[in-house]
């Protein structure tokens, strides 16, 4: 109770309630003067035993649950325990706190008995009664705390020890007699208290020894009380007072050497340095062993002298640790000596705490001014020794000064430590240390700054600008105190307090150039957000002359001018970006600079300037951007390689496993994403971010069930962005947890409301894929959650939502509100009064909504007004009074044919491929290359027919054992039943992963039409009409859909895809991912495409594609190979030629293998050989070579005549028919008559046949005079 009321400052502090009470997890309050909380709290955990009583995190989040029902709200709650010091626990702490945060309540500290102890030491009567009831020496580092000793012998042992320590100063004084003697005994003591820093609190004991210096008391016995009095006052920071008693020292022994370092000790308290280094070298001269003489010597030195000749003159005590640590700071300070800075610390004799710390600061200092370890780069072998050894000897003096009452040694050592953790990339532990020890000694501001550091770094924003703020009001704040409040507050968006104080650092003519070029970067930035960009340009311009040119000052002008659309200003400032010459600059300058780069879109060189700042064992913000990069220039391979050789402490971070992820994921390789989530969701199963991430990429990867597992018993309670959160919800709602969902959608849209349209999407997206009714959104009357509507007696309208809010425009009434309570149970058309109010009001209830309902309702209303210029609820509005109400909808449907019939005849004109047409439709390449042929009565462009392109298609094929596919070919070979014989033929399929991405969106929106019913409205004939699906229909597209994803995963070998590294941007509105990722990856790899769109292999080959065929070719090879044979070669040209694919080449030997088949095949291969678009020169020989084998096979006898019918049907179609006719007609009498007497016969036959066509078709009189 004593150290709370001291240390909240309050004396008013008191328990609460007794034991037995339900106290509510809180046994003393009062208020926190010192930390301005109104409120603050302390439940006390102490130990049954004497034994130390070690606090869990359970019972610590039980405690804190407790302290929730107190009343009025606390501000914080300390939970003390009488344990060790447990970073678990105070991790814990932090987390409730966060949590609390959140709801607006109070924050969570733990203190342990070491820290209890410790404060306890700042009030020096309160420090006595805790150890002296505790039997703790106060020289003695307090490791085992209990509650006070009831042991008689432990107790008994104390009293002995303290008499055995009264009986040894006691025979003293009578052994010598001597009162000069009694006096040096009692400043021995008290020299031993003042060096274990207990100076504070014997300032009145040596004042009370003044008295009992007379005039003939010795000068060296009256310098020493003055002097240990003046050493108490300083350590107790009273400087007036000890520059008096340092003077008063100095005067009692004046011509010694002691004297003359009194005196020189008080003409430094007085600011004349010159003085204290004349005294000073006096006491040296006269003895050079005489400690304090040679500590003012060293310290009041000019600075021109040389350090090596002032330790040569400090030699005989340069072991001392007071000395060597003025010469290691002098080495590196004034002549940046680091070697020899370690060397004279590493001198030091004495082997403690004071050792441990000096040998620290000299390693650490050699690294003060290197960038490159201070952003995370590679170290050398010897200087990761190095800083290691400092952390280790900062620790361990820590253990041993943190028990000290002296707080400026320990704190010194302390903001040592911290920047020691964080220079061997421990910061996690860093930031936990300066939070604890900033909370230890708050007004310490080296502490103070390390602290906000910790904060940022955790992303606490709030907490680090609460500590700056106090930091930047201090009186002695300076241009860098201002700077880092001013950075804090422009991350927390408190921008006029961040303009105020970068003014202040801008101003400072103390600050260094790069502090003021920082500050001046903070003004135009907090000028933009707070002002206009404009006007942050203007003082851009006026302040820029102030100091050198600044990587981040243009890159923040160019920043503001792109916003704000001046072309000039940009320029410029990206030419100051493009004139700094790269290898002449340091780590934070590249790294500033592939800021600017990224800024600008500029990825590769962005990633190139960091490139070695950073180890891949360590966590570092140069290697995280250094990978992101990496992916959005994506250089996949050279990402994929990085993310391999991160470390340990790197993947332990959520952030970096989901940017491998993504890593993967853009290189196709989905399992490699998946497995990598994995790893991130077990890192932090709270981390919202991670978790939908691996929902998407395990769905993608075929492992639905594993995310309806764990969507079936997630928690609905994810803290995370209003996207995240409706994602989530979209997510609950795909596995029957349609409440949660409904409500995780609410609250993220309530909040949130019109800040994007996605986010309104979404939520309407719950409720319009919705075809069954919810039983739990219907509510007949009043009760929390609903939103009631009210109408009085004078027409006036009102409504209320009875609960929680928010509600975008509806009041919200609080359930226990005497009106809500009126309410709450009634039903429409019920009558209820607002009374106390001085005229009071019937209200009748004339609707009652639930609010997931009425927001709904809203979002949709308001849909057009918040977002005018979307599209994606259509551009119209039904008045159901009009005559026409649905003319709106019928009109939409009309213009769609129109894009439909403009796309038709844009395919038909150009060559632009499916996948262009399909996104000007907003359809995928699949659906619209079946539109197009079976709706269009376009045929499918897969080649033009030439001898010299399938030539080409053979050559790239030889040789292969491995074929790219895109999609759209897949699913073509599906129409045509090719995939069996696919999947075990000797040439391996290979696809990219957004081809398996095409598939399994299909079947998921086959899956999602299951349960939706209608169909789709066509403009037919000048009308409209809507075109059902029925269930069958549904479910065989569903089942299409999945057999063709089933067969892609089962017998195609996914490869990593590759970048299109320039040309991408201007591609991605023609092809869709699938196209763009296989004709980047054929590029990379050298691969052969099998792509049946010829438009898209002439896109190929103008990016570089080399190598690339369709379907038939393939087919033609791998009957030349055995691997298919005849009659499936030729039902699958069939096939072809039905589903209107493109030019189906075909010779005799397939027609005559046809007529074995049925007529059907036959006939189609007929057609196939007949098409208009067939070369002349190619069709007239394969006729006649058909019409030699009818006419000379005895087996053709009886059907030659039909058969070949159909050849000549076909050829009299074409426009150049009756030409073709007679040069086939002759050609083949010749061939007849070429194989002699039976050739003379038979080509009479063949002229009978010719003759008797010619008369049925009743065109003998065209052809015969022509033929003559």
């Amino acid at each position: 109770m004593k150290l709370v009321r001291h240390y909240w400052q309050d004396d008013y502090a008191e328990a609460f309630g007794r034991s037995g009470q339900n106290q509510r997890g809180v046994d003393i309050v009062g208020r926190d003067s010192r930390n301005n909380y109104p409120h603050a709290g302390m439940q006390c955990k102490a130990s049954e035993t004497d034994d130390p009583r070690q606090l869990t995190a359970t019972e610590l989040a039980a405690e804190v649950e407790k302290a929730k029902k107190y009343r009025p709200k606390l501000d914080i709650l300390i939970v003390a325990y009488a344990g060790d010091r447990d970073a678990a626990l105070q991790q814990k702490a932090q987390e409730l706190t966060a949590e609390n945060a959140r709801d607006g309540l109070f924050r969570v500290i733990v203190w342990s008995w070491p820290e209890i102890v410790t404060r306890a030491q700042n009030y020096p009567d309160l420090a006595q009664e805790l150890l002296v009831h505790n039997q703790i020496p106060a020289t003695t580092p307090v490791l085992n705390p209990a509650r006070p000793i009831t042991d008689p012998m432990a107790k008994f042992q104390a009293e002995i020890t303290t008499a055995f320590e009264a009986y040894r100063i006691a025979s003293t004084e009578v052994a010598t007699n001597s009162e000069t003697t009694v006096l040096d005994a009692k400043l021995d003591v008290y020299r031993e208290q003042i060096r274990s820093g207990s100076g504070p609190h014997i300032v009145d004991s040596l004042r009370a020894l003044i008295p009992e210096v007379t005039i003939e008391t010795p000068g060296r016995v009256k310098m020493r009380v003055y002097g240990n009095l003046g050493a108490a006052l300083a350590q107790a920071g009273d400087f007036d007072g000890a520059e008096d008693a340092f003077a008063q020292a100095g005067e009692s022994d004046p011509d010694t050497a002691q004297g003359l370092s009194y005196k020189a000790r008080a003409a430094m308290l007085r600011g004349r340095q010159v003085e204290a280094f004349k005294l000073a070298e006096r006491a040296v001269e006269i003895d050079a062993t005489c400690l304090p003489a040679v500590n003012i010597f060293l310290e009041s030195a000019p600075r021109s002298l040389s350090t090596a000749d002032l330790e040569q003159k400090a030699a005989a005590v340069a072991a001392e640790v007071d000395v060597a640590s003025s010469l290691q700071r002098r080495y590196f300070s004034l002549e940046g000596d680091h070697e020899a800075s370690l060397r004279v610390a590493r001198a030091i004799a004495m082997q403690d705490w004071r050792k441990d710390a000096v040998v620290g600061q000299a390693i650490l200092v050699r690294f003060e001014h290197n960038k490159e370890v201070r952003v995370g780069a590679p170290l050398a072998p010897t200087d990761q020794f190095l800083l290691e050894e400092a952390k280790t000897r900062l620790t361990r003096a820590w253990e041993q000064v943190k028990t000290r009452p002296d707080r400026h040694n320990w704190a010194f050592v302390a903001a040592n430590l911290s920047a020691a953790l964080r220079l061997v990339g421990n910061d996690d532990e860093a930031d936990i240390f300066a939070m604890d020890v900033h909370a230890l000694e708050p007004d310490d501001l080296a502490l103070a700054q390390r602290c906000i550091f910790a904060h940022m770094h955790r992303e606490d924003v709030a907490a680090a600008f609460r500590l700056a703020t106090a930091l930047a009001e201090r009186s002695d704040a300076d241009a860098e105190v201002w700077f880092l409040a001013a950075s804090v507050a422009a991350t927390y968006r408190k921008f006029e307090d961040s303009e105020r104080w970068a003014q202040k650092a801008f101003s400072d003519p103390s600050g260094a150039e790069s502090t003021k070029a920082g500050a001046a970067t903070l003004i135009i930035l907090t000028i933009s957000r707070s002002k206009t960009p404009h006007e942050a340009l203007a003082v851009a311009e006026s302040i820029r002359s102030a100091f050198a040119t600044n990587i981040g000052f243009e890159a923040q002008v160019a920043e503001i001018a792109r916003r704000a659309g001046n072309e000039q200003a940009l320029s410029h400032a990206l030419a100051q970006l493009r004139a700094f010459e790269r290898e002449r600059l340091d780590a934070t300058e590249r790294f500033e600079l592939a800021d600017a780069f990224a800024d600008e879109g500029d990825w590769g060189v962005a990633a190139e300037l960091l490139d070695g700042l950073y180890q891949v064992d360590r966590p570092s913000e140069p290697l995280r951007r250094r990978l992101f990069y990496l992916y959005r220039a994506d250089e996949r391979a050279a990402a994929r390689e990085l993310f391999r050789s991160l470390g340990p402490r790197v993947l332990a971070r959520p952030e970096v496993l989901r940017l491998g992820a993504a890593i993967y994921e853009r290189s196709g390789l989905v399992e490699e994403a998946l497995a990598v989530l994995d790893k991130a969701v077990a890192v932090d199963q709270t981390d919202l971010r991670s978790r939908l991430d691996w929902v998407r990429m395990a769905i993608r990867a075929d492992r639905e069930k594993r995310v309806a597992d764990w969507a079936r018993k997630a928690k609905a309670s994810f803290d995370g962005s209003a996207d995240e959160l409706m994602e989530l919800a979209q997510i609950l709602n795909r596995y029957n947890r349609r409440r949660d969902a409904i409500a995780v959608g609410y609250g993220a849209l309530a909040a949130h409301w019109g800040s994007s349209e996605r986010l309104h999407m979404g939520y309407l997206s719950l409720f319009l894929l919705q075809f069954k009714k919810d039983r739990f959104l219907e509510i007949k009357t009043v009760r929390e959650d609903a939103v009631v509507y009210l109408e009085d007696e004078q027409g006036e309208k009102a409504a209320y939502l009875i609960g929680a809010g928010p509600m975008p425009g509806v009041e919200i009434l609080a359930a226990d509100h005497d009106f809500a309570k009126s309410l709450i149970g009634e039903k429409v058309g019920t009558f209820v009064e607002l009374s106390n109010i001085a005229q009071p009001v019937r209200w009748e209830i004339v609707a009652i909504v639930h609010k997931f309902v009425d927001l709904f309702r809203r979002a949709l209303n308001a849909h057009s007004r918040l977002f005018p210029t979307s599209r994606a609820m259509g551009r119209f509005t039904l008045d159901l009074e009009s005559k026409e109400p649905f003319q709106p909808i019928f009109e939409q449907a009309r213009e769609r044919s129109r894009l439909v019939s403009d796309a038709v005849k844009i395919y038909q004109e150009n060559p632009i491929p499916v996948d262009t047409i399909a996104k000007a439709l907003g359809s995928d390449a699949i659906d619209t290359s079946r539109g197009l042929r079976f709706q269009s009565d376009v045929w499918f462009d897969s080649c033009l027919g030439d001898h010299f392109e399938r030539q080409l298609a053979f050559e790239s094929l030889e040789g292969r054992s491995t074929v790219l596919v895109d999609a759209l070919t897949i699913a073509l070979w599906q129409e045509i039943g090719f995939l069996e014989i696919a999947g075990r033929m000797p040439l391996r399929v290979q696809v990219v992963q957004a081809t398996i991405d095409e598939f399994a969106q299909r079947t998921d929106n086959a899956r999602q039409a299951l349960s939706q019913e209608g169909g789709a409205l066509e403009a037919r004939d000048g009308g409209v009409i809507m075109i059902k699906s029925t269930e069958e229909q549904r479910e065989a597209l569903l089942q299409a859909n999945d057999a063709l994803l089933v067969w892609v995963r089962a017998h195609t070998d996914l490869i990593p895809t590759a970048p299109l590294s320039n040309t991408r941007d201007k591609i991605e509105d023609l092809l869709s991912a699938s196209t763009i990722d296989t004709i980047a990856t054929a590029l990379e790899a050298g691969s052969t495409i099998i792509a049946e769109d010829r438009r898209v292999r002439m896109i190929a080959a103008a990016l570089g594609v080399t190598s690339s065929s369709w379907t038939q070719p393939l087919l033609m090879k791998l009957r030349e190979e055995g691997a298919l044979s005849g009659k499936d070669y030729v039902s699958l040209l069939v096939k072809l030629r039905r589903q209107r694919i493109g030019f189906v080449s075909s010779g005799s030997d397939e027609l005559i293998l046809a007529t074995t088949m049925d007529d059907d095949t036959y006939n189609t291969l007929a057609e196939a050989i007949t098409d208009a678009r067939v070369d002349p020169n190619s069709l007239v020989p394969v006729a006649s070579e058909l019409a030699c084998q009818f006419w000379t096979r005895p087996q053709f006898v009886d059907k030659r005549e039909r058969y070949f019918s159909q050849i000549f049907n076909g050829v009299l179609r074409r426009p150049d028919g009756m030409s073709l006719f007679i040069k086939i007609a002759k050609m083949t009498y010749e061939a007849l008559q070429e194989a002699g007497l039976v050739g003379f016969w038979l080509a009479r036959l063949w002229n009978y046949y010719v003759d008797n066509f010619l008369r049925g078709h009743f065109i003998r009189t065209l052809v015969i005079p022509r033929s003559r």
